[in-house]
This record gives C-alpha cells, structure tokens and sequence, in this order.
C-alpha cells in the first residue's frame, strides 16, 4: 500500500530513480530520458560493498521522510529489462528561496549614485544565474567563485557608466567576455 506524499507549499515533491552501481551504463540514458520530466531526478548510487556506517546507500538517504511513488514513471526502452533493479524513492524536497524580484533598473540607478548596497541586491538577486553559468564552462570551484566575483564587478562598473544599460545584459555579457578571456590565456 503506498501512501501519498504531500509536499507543504514551500516544498516540491521529487521522485529519485536510483540507479545502482553495476548498472552504471543507465544512469546518462536514464538522465537523458527524464530531463525534462519536472520532479524526476536520477541518481547513481556509488556505495561500495563494504559495511562502513557512513558509507550510508543514496536511497537510504533520501528515503528518510520519502515513500515509494504512487506511479512509476514510464521507462526507456534501454531500461525495461533492469527495471525491478532500480529504486523508486518519492520525498519532499523544500524549494529554493525566491528572492524578491527587484527593481533592476532602480537598483542600477543607486548604484551609479553611488549607493554600494545596490550591488549587494543585485548580487542576491542574480548570484545564483551568473554562478550556473561559469559553473558549466569551469571546473575548479575557487575559479568559478573568481569569475562569478568579476563578472559581477565588470558588469557594476558598466552600470556606473550608464545606469540606462540593463542589469542582466551587463552580467551576460561580463560573463561572455571573461569566459572567452579564460580560453584564450595560456594559464586558465
């Protein structure tokens, strides 16, 4: 008997599917198969077969407060043959914090008045898109924080100059700008 999970307004259910160890060659065809299924994640499970306690299995962890789905989503072709191998974990998850949308263009203009706070809530308000950004065109995570830190300072100092420019452009194209500075160093 499977009982529903209902997710309070500040949390979205997600469904795990995991994916153990030594059927590692489903997990990117899986993964690829529910991209763009909302609530579905895949995950591989890469415990070791030793008994060490903190060596806890991935459903274990997410099947604390989690229960079996109601429906199993639909599997690739691929899959169908491991399917009772793969675990099915449902679970509240809470969301991300929204941060309240501001006003771009009257932080922009605080900021060329000089008002320093207007970074900071521009940072709030744009940290997490610029870091996904960089994150996905580098590795090492002490060089993400650097550029993500520059584009924000390439992009205040285009608004100081012109406070009409908008807020996300300055950052998309800080960002561009130092990406393609990095492919084109010998020490990137």
């Amino acid at each position: 008997m499977h009982t529903a999970v209902v997710a309070p307004r500040s949390h979205r259910t997600v469904v795990y599917c995991v994916v153990p160890a030594d059927l590692a060659k489903l997990y990117h065809p899986l993964r690829s198969w529910f991209a763009h299924w909302p609530g579905v994640e895949v995950v591989l499970d890469r415990r070791s077969a030793s008994p060490d306690p903190a060596n806890v299995p991935a459903v274990d962890r997410r099947a604390a407060g989690g229960t079996a789905p109601a429906r199993i989503p639909e599997l690739p072709r691929i899959a169908t043959a491991y399917a009772d191998r793969l675990a099915w974990v449902q679970r509240p998850v809470a969301r991300e914090p929204e941060l309240a949308r501001g006003d771009d263009r009257a932080d922009a203009q605080r900021l060329a008045a000089g008002d320093e706070r207007a970074l900071e809530d521009l940072w709030l308000r744009h940290f997490t898109d610029v870091h996904r950004r960089v994150a996905r065109a580098t590795v090492r995570r002490s060089r993400q924080h650097a550029l993500t830190t520059a584009a924000f300072t390439r992009a205040a100092d285009a608004v100081r100059a012109r406070p009409d420019v908008e807020v996300e452009q300055a950052l998309r194209v800080a960002v561009d700008d130092l990406l393609a500075d990095r492919r084109r160093s010998p020490f990137a």
